[in-house]
């Protein structure tokens, strides 16, 4: 089968300014049996030596092809109000305004693919102009559901976007509906949020649950018994998706600082550094702003919390964490559509008040905790393994055959 990708990420190993490693991860599953070309206008700013890795891993059969000029001042923040005029809906992310250069829409043409994949989903004019082939976008997320939670935390009104929210969320709509004309499937990494696409497009038969994938395994040994101190780790920001259970976690460990004596926190990322300092007087802390091997980091720590107040789709860094051992504390946001389940491969926290308790139970009982983490573990590396999510996605694509059990993903 001959599959070509069109995608504004230049697919990485590993997420590189962006969501770039979800394509990378299930294309290198379809490479050795299907025929694969992949298209990016490297919007994600992948260097030169990065870009030869991918070109390497697709058999010299990924191109770069940058925006031009033109479209980038139609696309751009800045300029892109002063074009309005030469389209007759306006209300819609300006980011889908790009088009494939001529010499590559006949090149692709040429090539007359089986399967088109276009990511991320809001490339709406890349699926107009290659509409009478076979396209699935991919979403990754749905981006009215995002800014639907928005409007349920505290984030929003303490930064004062409400009016601007509202119509970012206008432009979403029209949006996630315009590309339901054009595509024939559409893929979310989301549970509700393939249900939320689903009730904007009104059809259930366009768009589908596609698990995640996770990769770039290492093996750590969980041992919890006569453990005398124990490391959590912190990582991602400190920004609108972590700001209000993040702020709560402060105060909170502060609260119980006297439980926390054998656990020493450290936060990974350079915009952690005001939560560090609040914390520095009462707790055990430190601050680590970046790592060269960030995998390798985590598997230092025995614990990671994850402290997500907004968001949709699937986490990847939640994914990390749990795919190499360490036991993950976290809220509903957190394990969304990833394949474990409270106090059996992960802890749920209902109320941020709660972590300093169960860290202290951990303590208590540690063989339970280690089971947990070790379950955990298997989870992720049995239902978001990138040949099971590639397999899936051409079942979805080609014969839609879902053979998901989504139960395997509901908390």
């Amino acid at each position: 089968m001959k599959i070509i990708l069109i995608t504004d990420y230049t697919p990485t190993e590993d997420n590189f300014n962006g969501p770039s490693a979800i394509t990378y991860h299930i294309l290198k599953e379809l490479k050795d049996i299907h025929d694969i070309y992949i298209y990016t206008t490297n919007a994600n700013k992948v260097s030169y030596s990065m870009i030869q890795k991918s070109i390497k891993t697709f058999n010299g059969k990924l191109k770069v092809t940058p925006r031009n000029l033109w479209m980038k001042l139609l696309i751009s923040r800045k300029t892109h109000f002063l074009f309005n005029f030469l389209y007759k809906n306006n209300n819609i992310s300006p980011v889908s305004r790009y088009k494939l250069p001529k010499n590559i829409l006949a090149e692709i043409t040429q090539l007359n693919p089986d399967l088109i994949l276009v990511y991320p989903y809001f490339l709406l004019n890349v699926q107009k102009q290659l509409c009478n082939f076979n396209i699935a976008a991919i979403g990754p997320d749905c981006y009215t559901l995002h800014t639907l939670r928005a409007f349920q935390d505290s984030y929003l009104y303490s930064s004062k976007n409400e009016k601007k929210e509202i119509k970012h969320l206008l432009q979403q709509i029209t949006l996630e509906q315009k590309i339901a004309q054009y595509t024939n499937k559409i893929f979310l990494v989301g549970i509700e949020d393939n249900i939320q696409y689903q009730t904007i497009i009104q059809n259930k038969n366009k768009s589908f649950f596609l698990p995640h994938p996770h990769y770039n395994l290492k093996e750590k040994d969980i041992n919890f018994i006569n453990k005398k101190n124990f490391s959590v780790i912190i990582t991602g920001k400190y920004d609108l998706y972590t700001y209000s259970d993040i702020n709560a976690l402060t105060k909170t460990l502060q609260e119980h600082q006297l439980l926390l004596s054998n656990f020493q926190f450290t936060f990974l990322g350079k915009t952690w550094k005001p939560i560090v300092e609040q914390l520095s007087k009462q707790i055990n802390v430190s601050l680590i702003e970046w790592v060269e091997d960030y995998t390798k980091e985590i598997m230092k720590h025995d614990i990671q919390i994850c402290p997500i107040s907004l968001g949709t789709g699937t986490k990847g860094k939640v994914l990390d964490a749990l795919a190499n051992g360490l036991l993950c504390i976290g809220s509903k946001y957190a394990f969304e559509n990833i394949a474990v389940k409270h106090n059996i491969s992960c802890i749920q926290y209902k109320n941020v008040n709660e972590i300093p308790h169960i860290l202290l139970s951990i303590t208590q009982f540690p063989q339970k905790y280690a089971e947990i983490a070790q379950n955990g573990r298997q989870q992720i590396r049995t239902y978001h393994s990138p040949k099971l999510i590639a397999d899936l996605l051409l079942k979805l694509a080609i014969n839609n055959d879902n053979q998901i059990n989504i139960n395997n993903y509901l908390q």
